[in-house]
């Protein structure tokens, strides 16, 4: 019998209207040093730092040198559709250096705010996230808010992009679940989520949270606005940290039992949960899906990369 050769791996098969990253990476390079002003490594999301290996390979991500990306993309029915979302993703990953994300200094910020703190031993914003009781909740809040904030400074600056940006934001506020099917604060997390990817949720605004849900929808106006800065998103966070304070755990949709009002199911459901409940925060933030264009978004451990390797950005 003939001896039975070992094959090397083979690469996975894509459909044939996929966009797969190693076809296509040359040209996805020259892209991202045109836009990023800088060369950066395009990697495979395939390639992450061990750490990383628990993570969805979908959701692109980035470090002070590198860009990953997912392999393949094959959301739309033409190659040239999948290949626009490559250069969403890696838009939308240099667009934090471009907005001036990594330079967040929360001395500047507590300046701005004419505000005292305890000084902790985080100067940046790792910093800014360990000056809230609930970190984690603070840092959802960044990244959703500071990511619309990014989107609509691209949607104005690459005008020959908007379209393909456009289509991505829209296709993924429809992949999004109905806000007032879900726990309240998951609902709350996820509207803001919805709001960021431009919807005005006038048609899925249940009257438990509804006023909560509109003082976001302010902020997110705000950080679409020429004007904004990572600053003005530390400040919507600051702001919005309270709006997620004693909210239960049931259904957005339902109001209190035997109430007459919006006003009266409010009242209700206030008083239906503990403040400050981490568990509750946690499990609501790990509910709520990200949004896959704007991948895996860690701006405290690039702060962190940048400052071990003596970078500067501003």
């Amino acid at each position: 019998m003939p001896i039975q050769r070992a094959q090397p791996d083979e690469p996975p098969a894509h459909p044939p209207t996929a966009a797969v990253l190693r076809q296509s990476q040359r040209v996805l390079h020259l892209y991202t040093e045109a836009f990023g002003g800088r060369s950066f490594e395009l990697r495979s999301t395939d390639e992450l730092p061990a750490t990383e290996r628990g993570r969805d390979r979908r959701l692109p991500s980035s470090s002070v040198h590198c860009v990953f990306l997912p392999e393949a993309i094959d959301d739309y029915p033409t190659t040239a559709e999948n290949f626009a979302v490559f250069k969403v993703d890696i838009l939308h990953q240099l667009g934090h250096w471009e907005c001036g994300t990594f330079g967040f200094s929360l001395a500047r910020w507590q300046g701005r705010q004419a505000a005292t703190h305890t000084a902790g031993s985080e100067v940046g914003l790792a910093g800014f996230f360990e000056r809230f009781s609930r970190p984690e909740l603070a840092r959802r809040l960044f990244v959703t808010f500071e990511s619309g904030r990014i989107d609509a400074h691209l949607a104005r600056r690459y005008r020959g992009l908007a379209p393909d940006l456009r289509r991505v934001m829209a296709s993924a506020l429809a992949d999004r679940p109905r806000v007032s099917g879900l726990p309240q604060r998951a609902a709350l997390l996820e509207a803001l989520v919805q709001l960021s990817l431009g919807t005005d949720l006038a048609q899925d605004s249940p009257p438990p949270i509804a006023a909560r849900i509109e003082q976001l929808a302010q902020w997110c106006s705000q950080l679409a606005s020429l004007e904004a800065t990572v600053y003005t998103t530390a400040d919507a966070v600051e702001a919005c940290m309270a709006l997620f304070d004693d909210l239960p755990s049931r259904t957005a949709g339902r109001t209190g039992a035997g109430a007459s009002s919006a006003d009266e199911s409010e009242e209700a459901f206030l008083a239906e949960g503990p403040p400050g409940d981490r568990t509750a925060d946690d499990n609501a933030i790990e509910s709520v899906a990200p949004v896959e264009f704007r991948g895996e978004f860690k701006p405290d451990l690039v702060q962190k990369e940048l400052e071990l390797a003596n970078l500067i950005v501003s």
